[in-house]
């Protein structure tokens, strides 16, 4: 009896164990769905967020590019966040999500950016003896290709780096200049840099554009091979840089910067010492003619030759000498239209009056001689000038030539002038100014405001014997300068009860120094020249007087 019972509950002990040895086939399986299988990201990059299904209890992800591409899990959203893409090629990469053992790839692609191709400089220039120069590039978008655009002989591509291209050119045997295209590419982007080899017989023009800093310059000199070899001192030379070319006709370049911080040079000179080389020299225009200056004015003396570039703004003046040819190049903005301008060189019926106490000149007339002068023309003394050293006079109906105003400087004693009060030359006139309304006498104005002198009043000045001189000072001042005479005209646009006029001075000054083939033919020479001219033309401006209302 007992057995049985025993049996009984074994059985059921058995029974009660059977549900739990089920087989590993009948365990749950997970499931992982995502709302997408693949993301794409424009090259701003962004954020996309994705769905994730699954029947378990927690899932993960990863990012295959860390770098540029991230992923954050909230709940069951998954968020894919991409960089923006600075590069100039596509991108991949993959987000892998697991959960339980099953694994989901999610592909990701991002778009380019657009493509950059950078280079230190569009133009290489070669010397006629030949050189290696490397030009450092850069690119966002891989590998850069170099080729030449047209075969020649003289020109390899010997390196060509993610980060520079090397070129060799071949000593030159041409008397004129040759050139050639090198194209880079990455992609479709091409990018042209012009290379160009001098002739073992060429002429040299400054950097042709207007306004260039000083580092720019000096880059663009050293780009075409030419070396500074002098520069401001700031005792003896304030303002010259010399470059010496590798010409073998004209030997260097000079340019002239006010400062360091000036945006554009003053002017640019070379010498050429052979004049047959540049006077009615069919290879000479033609040069010119290539770099723009097309326009070609001979002047009567026939010493002078100016050729104008008005795209560039810019004039280039061959001053034909015994030793030579000096080329000169300055800033010259177009002008708008013709204008009328004086029939005369103007204040002469002045100017006749005027002595000059240092330079020795006695015209014999003093401050009472002017006043009764002035009353014989009919004018009127303005009262309210109570200067000693000044008068001025309403013209009225005495006007010479539309001037509305005359104006008289006289010598007065000064401690800071040396001049005591018995000076002989007390109250003689020493200089004359005159005002005109019309400004386009003299001057007309460019679309941004700025007044230039009319190419008019600076043939009739050149014709009466008073050729542009240069700006003084930084008050609009324009002068022209009679060397023989060594007289000064200074004219600018000043105003006078809010209008516009022209305020125009005439005084004796010796202005010396300044370029010639002697002083530029040394370069200590010139400095000495160059700084006896910026004495005189302080001179000048200290003998520009500030008058009363006009300003």
């Amino acid at each position: 009896m007992r057995l049985h019972i025993k049996y009984l509950l074994g059985c059921l002990a058995l029974l009660f164990l059977l549900p739990a040895c089920k087989g590993e086939s009948d365990v749950e399986e997970a499931t992982l769905d995502l709302s997408a299988q693949s993301v794409t990201f424009t090259k701003d990059g962004g954020e996309q967020t994705l769905t994730v299904s699954t029947n378990k209890d927690s899932w993960s992800a990863f990012t295959t590019e860390r770098s540029w591409l991230t992923v954050e899990q909230q709940g069951n959203t998954l968020k894919v966040k991409a960089t923006a893409n600075d590069r100039g090629m596509d991108r991949a990469a993959s987000v892998v999500v697991n959960a339980g053992g099953m694994q989901r790839v999610v592909d990701v692609k991002q778009s380019a950016a657009d493509v950059i191709l950078d280079a230190d400089a569009t133009s290489l220039v070669f010397p006629a003896a030949g050189e290696t120069k490397k030009l450092a590039i850069s690119s966002n978008g891989g590998n850069v290709t170099a080729e030449l655009a047209s075969a020649v002989d003289w020109l390899t591509i010997d390196k060509v780096t993610p980060t520079a291209i090397v070129l060799t050119a071949k000593e030159s045997k041409e008397k004129v200049k040759r050139s050639v295209k090198v194209n880079l590419t990455v992609g479709t982007v091409i990018k042209e840099i012009e290379v160009t080899q001098e002739g073992i017989m060429y002429y040299v023009l400054p950097y042709l554009k207007f306004p260039a800093s000083l580092p720019e310059v000096i880059r663009y000199e050293k780009n075409r091979g030419n070396e500074l070899i002098k520069l401001p001192d700031g005792l003896f030379n304030t303002t010259l840089y010399r470059f010496a070319t590798q010409s073998k006709i004209m030997s260097f370049v000079q340019y002239e910067f006010r400062n360091e911080s000036t945006p554009g040079f003053s002017s640019a000179v070379s010498i050429c010492y052979d004049v047959d080389l540049v006077k009615d020299n069919a290879d000479f225009d033609n040069f010119l003619k290539e770099n723009g200056f097309g326009d070609k004015t001979v002047g009567k003396d026939g010493k002078t030759v100016t050729y104008r570039d008005d795209v560039k703004q810019l004039q280039v003046e061959v001053a034909l000498q015994s030793g030579g040819a000096m080329i000169t190049t300055t800033y010259a903005p177009k002008q708008d239209k013709a204008y009328t301008t004086f029939k005369t060189l103007p204040m002469t019926h002045q100017t006749e009056l005027m002595s000059d106490r240092d330079l020795k000149i006695n015209k014999g007339k003093k401050k009472e001689d002017i006043r009764k002068q002035e009353e014989t023309w009919g004018s009127k003394r303005d009262e309210s000038v109570t200067q000693e050293n000044y008068d001025r006079f309403s013209t009225g109906s005495s006007a010479f030539e539309e001037e509305i105003y005359r104006g008289y400087f006289y010598v007065r004693p000064s401690k800071d002038d040396k001049i005591e009060e018995n000076d002989p030359y007390i109250d003689f006139m020493h200089g004359t100014q005159a005002v005109y309304s019309n400004i386009g006498l003299a001057f007309w104005e460019d679309a941004l405001g700025r007044f230039a002198l009319t190419k008019e009043v600076q043939a009739l000045f050149k014709e009466a014997g008073f050729p542009f001189l240069r700006a003084i000072g930084n008050k609009g001042y324009q002068a022209f300068y009679n060397k023989d005479k060594m007289q000064v005209y200074v004219m600018r646009v000043a105003y006078d009860k809010g209008k516009p006029i022209i305020e125009m001075q005439s005084f004796y000054e010796k202005v010396e120094g300044g370029n010639s083939i002697a002083t530029l033919s040394s370069y200590e020479r010139s400095v000495r020249a160059q700084k006896a001219y910026e004495a005189s033309l302080r001179r000048i401006e200290r003998r520009i007087l500030d008058t009363p209302r006009f300003r």
